[in-house]
């Protein structure tokens, strides 16, 4: 997992470190929102019709766990195509006034020139802007002034631009809520990636496929990262309206850098390799849920 993930993103997948006292606190961090998540989804179970869909409802809680335990957790997000990014910078320096000579660089992406940015487009720049230190603007006439000050006031003007295209490529991100991994939560101000799932203990120690990803052009992996799974053991604790109704009475924390897995059109792993302690992922805590 490890060196397929570096493969294809670029960026490395941080071994935990038993060793580490700040791998230690997160660990900590990590049971203890998982015991919070197991104990909010069992005061009412969670209702589905089928079991292999039970994993997409624990997530949200996962999330709410991580914020009460005051962490920012969040739906990972993705870099925007260069060529998009390109024609919304395009659109906003010559809405400042910049001169056509001095945006060549730009053309490497071959931007389409837009003829206006949408309300999420603006939204964006605007984040972008005021995180290089723009103050905050009410309208976008405002930070097209600021923009047009600054760069007319810059003594290496083809520098700034430079500097501030690369900012904006750099800082230009979309979230998307489906494909590995289902989140990504701060701590010490550094990013790591929780994945999400559930499992039957019957079939725990099968070779039932319950792991994989696809390379994707709008991949969720940007940063260099610790990668967790937070896995429940559920049961049908009851039935409510031709539903069942799941219920969670273990918890694990993987860690999965070490993870054996195969490429067959994506790369997959399976429940033997994740949970049976030997040869895959190393199982850092445990614990009953009650």
């Amino acid at each position: 997992f490890r060196m397929v993930m570096n493969i294809l993103t670029g960026h490395s997948v941080i071994p935990f470190n038993h060793d580490d006292p700040v791998d230690q606190d997160i660990l900590a961090m990590l049971e203890k929102a998982a015991i919070l998540a197991g104990e909010e989804m069992n005061r009412e179970g969670i209702a589905s019709a089928r079991a292999n869909e039970v994993g997409n409802y624990v997530e949200p809680y996962v999330k709410e766990a991580l914020q009460a335990c005051g962490k920012q957790a969040t739906v990972p997000e993705f870099r925007e195509d260069p060529e998009k990014v390109a024609s919304v910078l395009s659109f906003v320096l010559k809405r400042a006034g910049i001169p056509d000579n001095l945006l060549d660089f730009l053309e490497e992406y071959s931007p389409t020139q837009k003829k206006t940015l949408s309300t999420n487009e603006s939204r964006k720049i605007k984040e972008i802007l005021n995180g290089r230190g723009f103050p905050p603007s009410k309208t976008t006439t405002e930070y097209y002034r600021k923009l047009a000050s600054d760069f007319q006031a810059s003594p290496h003007k083809a520098a700034f631009l430079r500097e501030l295209s690369e900012c904006v490529f750099e800082n230009y991100l979309s979230a998307k809520s489906t494909g590995y991994p289902d989140l990504v939560f701060w701590h010490d101000h550094k990013p790591h990636y929780l994945e999400c799932k559930t499992y039957n203990a019957k079939n725990m120690l099968t070779t039932q496929r319950s792991f994989y990803f696809s390379p994707s052009e709008n991949f969720k992996v940007i940063y260099d990262a610790h990668h967790f799974m937070l896995s429940y053991e559920m049961y049908v604790a009851d039935r409510r309206d031709n539903k069942n109704i799941y219920k969670s009475r273990y918890y694990k924390i993987l860690t999965l850098e070490s993870l054996p897995i195969d490429l067959k059109h994506e790369f997959n792993s399976d429940n033997k390799r994740l949970y049976s302690e030997t040869n895959g992922t190393a199982i850092l805590a445990r614990g009953e849920i009650k």
